[in-house]
């Protein structure tokens, strides 16, 4: 097989843009393709804002891969000359023995984190739009704060493009075959070879490597931009970043208010599994008053009318932890996916792994945690190992 490339990337979202431009800058001939039109709004790469925080509640090992994330947002912010990143602080709030407040602590502990414990009368001092209930408490970490997706995703396709990538939009996969001489993609407009390919389709990997090797499960998540009837208290600069667990364990997160119209707040986890190719893209009554259930009194200034919704995806795996991994009947086809609601601040460490399997044929060992192979070896077990 004659290799047009050295490397296909199929799926240009936040992980796939990643990759393009770390394999790009090592001087590898690199082939993007996107389903969608750049910037399209159908998968999970879109919404104005997403969080990143280092005391990572999901488990301790997530945090030397979440330091070198930092260290690779800067150079990009500084090699692309924009913005991407902003630091307000983030606060995990809860019971005390929640996962989120116990969880981000154990990972601060483990790891020499900066953090505080606040009680609820002190967060309501510091932060009026927050209403803590008597028996729940929050842990700030000051390096928390929040990532532009739709920049940083442009940020990373246009300096591939600048170090030789080439890039298809609106060329969707059609079919894919591996063999020891190489890879064949084939999209409505033709064949394409190279020597190795990258999938990062998000809520579609099932249904590109087959639910045989990888399982992930689409849940459809609406994003709402609510009207502030205290605007002040939402300010940036005066909000940080917020995850709020409740008692039954579920979850809702918001932020300060940025440049578009409304605050955006959000329900994670929606329990809405769904067909990334039917699924319903517009916000209903009932994801309101979901919303507005669990924002309830504990954000009593956010009581305005709905301004801006949209739904993105998130792409489950069995235990919600990442699958970073190369097929093991194909050692040419590496694969990312699985990031279950809480994978876009680590774009940029991710794409850098995808790379040095396809370059080096391994990555960081700080990744292993989260190789495919975990879920094989007794079911789909749940837990980190």
């Amino acid at each position: 097989m004659a290799a047009e490339f050295d490397v296909i990337v199929v799926g240009l979202g936040a992980m796939g843009s990643a990759a393009l431009y770390q394999l790009s800058r090592r001087g590898r001939r690199v082939l993007g393709l996107e389903a969608f039109a750049a910037g399209h709004r159908q998968g999970s790469s879109h919404g104005e804002s997403r969080v990143i925080r280092l005391a990572y509640y999901e488990h301790p090992n997530y945090v030397p891969l979440l330091l070198r994330a930092y260290e690779l947002w800067g150079d990009l912010e500084r090699e692309s000359g924009e913005r991407l990143l902003r630091i307000t602080g983030g606060l995990m709030i809860g019971r005390p023995d929640s996962p989120l407040v116990a969880g981000a602590q154990a990972s601060a502990v483990q790891h020499a984190l900066d953090f505080e414990l606040l009680d609820p009368d002190e967060v309501l001092r510091r932060y009026p739009a927050l209403h803590l209930q008597s028996d729940e408490m929050a842990l700030f970490e000051p390096r928390a704060g929040i990532l532009s997706p739709e920049a940083c995703v442009d940020a990373h396709v246009r300096l591939a493009r600048e170090a030789g990538a080439e890039t298809r939009y609106s060329e969707p996969l059609r079919s894919w075959t591996a063999s020891d001489a190489g890879v064949e993609v084939v999209t409505d407009a033709g064949r394409h070879t190279a020597g190795q390919v990258v999938f990062t389709c998000g809520a579609w990997i099932s249904q590109v490597l087959g639910d045989e090797r990888i399982v992930v499960r689409p849940e459809r998540i609406p994003l709402f931009w609510l009207q502030p009837l205290e605007p002040r208290l939402f300010e940036l600069g005066r909000l940080p970043i917020y995850l709020w667990q409740q008692a039954d364990g579920s979850h809702f997160y918001g932020f300060p208010h940025l440049n578009w119209p409304g605050v955006k707040v959000a329900r994670h986890h929606s329990g809405d599994f769904c067909d990334p190719d039917s699924v319903d893209r517009q916000v209903n009554a009932e994801d309101e008053r979901r919303l507005r259930t669990a924002i309830g009194d504990r954000l009593p200034a956010l009581g305005g009318p709905v301004l801006s919704g949209l739904v993105c995806l998130y792409e489950n795996s069995p235990d919600e932890h990442f699958l970073i991994d190369r097929l093991p009947d194909r050692h040419n086809v590496v694969f990312a996916g699985g990031f279950s609601g809480h994978g876009f601040k680590f774009a940029s460490v991710v794409g850098e792994i995808l790379a040095d399997l396809v370059t080096e044929g391994q990555a960081t060992t700080d990744a292993d945690f989260l190789r495919a192979q975990r879920l094989a070896t007794d079911g789909l077990r749940t837990g980190v190992p």
